[in-house]
């Protein structure tokens, strides 16, 4: 009788841990998407044979550099919504990039160009 029992104690926590299992996981409990942050900056370089983006910040206390993976998804704009591609930015331009991150590496999402390069000043 207790083996018969046991047997049937048994038998319910499997088919209740199979059905546990077979539940759908809630929304909530699915990895959050990458949080997109945003950087603005001058190019330092654009380069569409590596798909990526170097740029960097210089304030008065701090210098930053960060080179970004761009991909297909990346997009381009222009505050007057023309249509540019990574070969369009030259160092010196301003831009606003939107990225994320994923195991140490940035990935541009947008980027938005802001201003042109300053001309170099004037041979004397």
């Amino acid at each position: 009788m207790k083996k018969t029992v046991i047997q049937a104690v048994l038998a319910a926590s499997i088919v209740a841990m199979a059905v546990v299992s077979a539940i759908p996981a809630r929304a909530d409990d699915a990895p959050a998407a990458p949080k997109v942050k945003k950087f603005t900056c001058y190019v330092v370089l654009a380069d569409s044979k590596a798909n990526t983006l170097s740029v960097r910040k210089v304030t008065e206390t701090t210098k930053v550099a960060k080179t970004f993976t761009v991909d297909a998804k990346t997009t381009y704009s222009t505050p007057d919504k023309k249509t540019i591609t990574l070969a369009d930015l030259k160092p010196g331009d301003k831009v606003t990039v939107s990225y994320t991150e994923a195991n140490k590496v940035l990935t541009a999402t947008a980027v938005a160009w802001e201003a042109a390069a300053l001309p170099p000043p004037p041979a004397k």
